[in-house]
């Protein structure tokens, strides 16, 4: 049996519904070509494969790694 490698990544919660979260990363990317900042990207995580807990003032998620990368947060 391999081990599931679990990732812990601050994101910023923006949306809750029964089954997942929506978040972001909180990454202010600039558009060089349009010479603005991007809209944040919403990244939905399922609750059955995501525990969240604060810590202090940061919101942290816990997920598989291959779920991270899935998502494209890491």
């Amino acid at each position: 049996m391999t081990k599931t490698k679990l990732v812990e990544l601050e994101l910023e919660l923006t949306r809750t519904t029964e089954k997942a979260y929506a978040v972001q990363d909180g990454s202010d990317e600039y558009d060089h070509v349009a010479k603005s900042k991007r809209k944040p990207k919403i990244f939905w995580l399922p609750k059955s494969q995501v525990e969240m807990h604060e810590e202090g003032n940061k919101t942290i998620f816990v997920m598989p790694e291959w779920l991270a990368m899935e998502k494209g947060l890491i």
